[in-house]
């Protein structure tokens, strides 16, 4: 038996049952659902679903990054209810050098410190601040800005002196802080800070010979510690040091007309998916909006891509029939959008929109070229500069070289290099408040003034006396009612008294100077509570407690009975009170 169904197809019967030859390519059926003669049913495809689309990919937004250290940025912001181009400058710290300049009494040293700053300081007339509210910004002013005045170039700069402590008191350089600034090219203040920076130059003058009328002791409100025997005066600058850095470069330009255009990113078909098309905001936005046209009908609202957002402008697309519910807006970079073109307008060709602009823009702008970014460090650089030696006989606290620099008139510091220079810088008069521009000046930690002490407290130290000698009772001084004593190094069984380099005061009258010398675990002198004291009358002998009379005060009259270090015996003998014995060493 043979079937043939089609061209070069032969089926065969044998003893095992049939078999098919392929002589030549079979023909298949045609679309009209006949197969060997029966007819099949024909179905509909079923609903594929939708393809995802075909994205760009979206960039991340400019304001999710957070800025670097003083960076700076230009945008658009209400100042005074008006649109105006702002430069955001970004919070940052500065580590940076500190002097005691002018008052250098203790050589050269490096003393580093870290400021966090906050804020700009800036002239009135010059900047405005326009704050915002964002505590968590890491934008001073709080996410604001500043807006310039007028045209031209300013220069953000860091800036540090070495002059305070009180030479320019009540002005800008006593706060011994850095500060950030915009100074405008050729402004006065411009001319103030880029000046020749310098190093720190001192200059030291030791008088071989002594120098009279320097004070022992520190008068009530002075600060000043004499120091070195009396022969060495203080240190005294030749130079204010002094460094500015810039850190941004303000030019002002001219404004980018503002514009808006539709792009077809993709026409939408069943086999490349989805329209999309995008909607670009360009140049520099001052006011105004956009409205869009499709198929002859115009969005009823106008959108403002200043304040607005992506759902925004998807609200105003959909007041347009015909897209209403069927597009989805994203923002893909600053001033782009996305149009997405969804449900009934799934898959097909969407006409390009049309956009109706009424924006204006800035007819100035700023461009910013960035110097430095980052945590800063403003190093002054600190020389001693040698030291120079002079033999003048008789000088005096008066002829001291650093207190005729201080003294100089009209302007102290007059005859230092640069000292108009520093006097035009402290003169900036920069507002706010200087407390408010840099804040949490000793971050990250406290700072004492840590420096190479070569001065003693207690002021200038005696030349070697032959009229000195161990427990001699010294009068320092009497003011009013009161005088006040100290007493020469010396010892008891080769102790020094714990108090020997304090000085005693007390009202003006007799008293009695010993030194007590107490007994306890089988020490003597024990030094817990061994020391010199003045009063009346001399205290009594005790077992624990022994009591030797040094001197006798009145004032100035000093009346000394020991002259010299002792060694002392305690002999206790029974129940009777211990006896103590003294001799001069």
């Amino acid at each position: 038996m043979s079937l043939q169904p089609g061209d070069g197809y032969t089926f065969k019967a044998s003893s095992s049952g049939f078999s098919l030859d392929i002589q030549q390519p079979w023909t298949p059926p045609s679309d009209d659902g006949i197969a060997f003669g029966i007819a099949l049913p024909k179905f509909p495809d079923p609903p594929q679903p939708p393809e995802p689309p075909v994205l760009p990919a979206l960039l991340t937004p400019a304001y999710v990054n957070k800025p670097q250290q003083f960076q700076c940025n230009v945008l658009a912001m209400p100042v005074g209810g008006t649109p105006t181009p702002v430069v955001q400058v970004a919070m940052g710290s500065v580590t940076y050098t500190h002097s005691l300049m002018p008052y250098i009494k203790t050589g050269a040293f490096t003393d580093h410190r870290q400021a966090y700053i906050n804020f700009v300081a800036v002239k009135s007339s010059t900047v405005t601040p326009a704050p915002l509210a964002d505590a968590l910004s890491p934008w001073m002013l709080g996410g604001g800005g500043y807006a310039l005045t007028g045209t031209g170039r300013w220069f953000v700069t860091l800036s540090k002196w070495d002059a305070g402590n009180g030479a320019f008191d009540g002005g800008l350089l006593d706060q011994n802080l850095p500060w950030v600034s915009f100074v405008k090219d050729g402004s006065a203040e411009f001319n103030a800070l880029f000046v020749d920076a310098g190093p720190s130059l001192y200059q030291n003058t030791t008088n071989v010979q002594k120098m009279e009328g320097y004070e022992e002791v520190v008068a009530e409100g002075e600060t000043l510690l004499d120091w070195g025997h009396c022969h060495t005066t203080y240190f005294n600058p030749r130079f204010f040091g002094h460094h500015v850095r810039v850190l941004a470069i303000i030019d002002s330009v001219a404004a980018t007309p503002s514009t808006v255009a539709v792009n077809v990113v993709r026409d939408g078909s069943s086999s490349v998916g989805n329209s999309i098309q995008q909607i670009v905001f360009a140049g520099d936005y001052k006011s105004g909006g956009a409205t869009f046209t499709h198929a002859g009908a115009t969005t009823t609202t106008t959108f403002n891509p200043s304040t607005q957002s992506a759902y925004d402008l998807q609200e105003c697309l959909n007041t347009i029939p015909a897209l209403d519910g069927n597009v989805f807006v994203q923002q893909v970079s600053a001033g782009v959008y996305q149009v997405e073109y969804t449900n009934i307008l799934r898959n097909s060709s969407v006409a390009a929109l049309t956009a109706n602009s009424s924006l204006t823009s800035f007819t100035t702008w700023y461009k910013v070229s960035q110097m430095h970014v980052g945590s800063q460090d403003i190093v002054i650089p600190c020389e001693l500069n040698a030291t120079f030696l002079m033999n003048k006989a008789d000088v005096t606290e008066a002829e001291d070289p650093y207190y005729i620099n201080e003294a100089t008139t009209p302007d102290a510091w007059g005859n230092v290099v640069n000292n108009e220079d520093a006097l035009a810088a402290n003169a900036l008069g920069f507002i706010p408040a200087w407390a408010t521009p840099v804040i949490n000046g000793t971050v990250p930690r406290a700072f004492t003034t840590n420096v190479l002490n070569y001065a003693e407290e207690g002021g200038c130290t005696d030349e070697p006396d032959t009229s000195m000698h161990p427990f001699k009772v010294i009068h320092v001084s009497t003011v009013g009612a009161n005088s006040t004593y100290r007493i020469v190094s010396g010892t008891v069984n080769n102790v020094t008294p714990g108090n020997i380099a304090s000085t005693i005061t007390v009202s003006t009258s007799t008293y009695e100077v010993w030194v007590k010398a107490p007994f306890a675990s089988g020490l003597f002198p024990n030094p817990t509570g061994f020391e010199w004291n003045l009063g009346t009358p001399l205290p009594a002998d005790t077992d624990t407690e022994g009591y030797i009379r040094i001197a006798t005060v009145n004032g100035a009259t000093v009346t000394q009975y020991v002259t010299g270090s002792l060694w002392a015996d305690r002999i206790k003998l029974g129940s009777a009170t211990a006896t103590y014995y003294y001799a001069r060493v």
